[in-house]
C-alpha cells in the first residue's frame, strides 16, 4: 500500500485555453493553449487518426516531452474514478497506483510505458500546443478524442522540448 497523497492529479485546464507554465518566452504573436488536461470525465470522444496515434508514439519513444518542472508524476482522474477512488488522501494498492501513474498502452502492436510526468509541446504555425503524456492513455484507454487543430499539429510532426525555446532573461 502506498500514500497518495504525495502524488499530484492534474491541474485543470479548459481545452484551449492559455498555458502558463511555458520555461522560457515565448515570441509574439505564438500562443501556447492546453489540450487534454480531462478532470475525471472525458469531456470529447471519438476516433483518432491512427498516423496521430504512431506520431504520439514516436514522439514519447524519442524522448520528445518536457519531463521537468511540474508538481511531480500524476494520476489519470478516470482511472481513479472509474476504480471507486474518491479519496485522494487515503491509501491505496501498489499495483492500482501503478497502473494510474504509469499505464501501459497498446496500438497497432505496439506498446509504451507511459510516466505520468511530462508534457508534450506540438507546433503548428502561430499555436504550440501542450498536452499531458499520458494523452495516449486518455486517447487507447478512453476514447478521449483531442481537437482538430491539436491532431492537425501531431500530424505535421512539430514536436518541440523546452530546451528549443529560449530561456527568460532575470534581471
Amino acid at each position: 500500500m502506498w500514500e497518495i497523497a504525495d502524488l499530484t492529479v492534474l491541474d485543470r485546464y479548459s481545452t484551449l485555453s492559455p498555458y502558463y507554465g511555458v520555461y522560457g518566452s515565448v515570441p509574439d504573436p505564438v500562443t501556447v493553449q492546453t489540450v487534454g488536461w480531462l478532470g475525471d470525465r472525458v469531456p470529447m470522444t471519438g476516433e483518432v487518426p491512427a498516423e496521430c496515434i504512431e506520431r504520439l508514439f514516436d514522439a514519447y519513444e524519442a524522448g520528445k516531452f518536457e519531463a521537468r518542472g511540474g508538481f511531480g508524476p500524476h494520476l489519470c482522474e478516470v482511472c481513479l474514478r472509474e476504480n471507486g477512488v474518491t479519496d485522494y488522501d487515503g491509501v491505496i494498492e501498489l499495483s492500482l497506483l501503478q497502473r494510474l501513474v504509469s499505464p501501459a498502452v497498446h496500438s497497432r502492436g505496439r506498446t509504451i510505458q507511459v510516466y505520468g510526468h511530462g508534457h508534450h509541446f506540438v507546433r503548428l504555425g502561430n499555436r504550440v500546443f501542450v498536452c499531458p503524456v499520458l494523452i495516449l492513455h486518455y486517447i487507447l484507454d478512453h476514447g478521449y478524442r483531442p481537437p482538430t487543430d491539436f491532431l492537425d499539429a501531431v500530424r505535421a510532426g512539430n514536436f518541440i522540448r523546452k530546451e528549443d525555446v529560449p530561456a527568460r532573461r532575470t534581471l
